[in-house]
């Protein structure tokens, strides 16, 4: 996935927040370098601000990504979006990864949204999946027995 589709794929109000956190570590950095005079190391705060600005713009940018890709994957994003925000060491963002469920699919009869792997629409119970790469059967178009 390139960044770009990254980006998209993540929700506005994820985008926002990175935008004004990385905003904020860069004014950080200018006011510790205008600042110089109070402290010792000028040099290590100017870098240091704007790349602790990065580090957690990436973060909540990650967390976007988890929310709406849950979302697509019919997995409940709210919840895995708090864990992998909870969950220290970026093990959080491991556990969804390694959970994480096929994209959900639109069923051919009603259009809702099913899951991957069931057999029939929970919705409208008209849809059953086939074999990969060839179209859902419908129970009512189902070829019977050769005699």
């Amino acid at each position: 996935m390139k960044f770009r589709e990254f980006l998209l794929s993540t929700p506005s109000p994820a985008r926002i927040l990175a935008g004004i956190i990385l905003g904020c570590g860069v004014v950080a950095g200018i006011v510790i370098y205008l600042r110089a005079d109070v402290l010792l190391t000028p040099a290590v705060g100017v870098l240091e601000a704007p790349a602790l600005g990065v580090v957690f713009a990436a973060w909540a940018l990650g967390l976007g990504f988890i929310y709406a890709d849950a979302q697509k994957r019919g997995m409940p994003p709210v919840l895995w979006t708090i864990v992998a925000a909870v969950v220290p060491n970026l093990l959080g963002f491991l556990l969804y990864f390694v959970m994480r469920q096929p994209p959900s699919q639109p069923c051919s009869h009603c259009g809702q949204m099913i899951k991957a792997g069931q057999r029939f629409c929970s919705w409208c119970g008209q849809m059953e999946t086939a074999a990969p790469g060839q179209p859902p059967v419908h129970p009512e178009t189902k070829p019977g027995p050769i005699a």
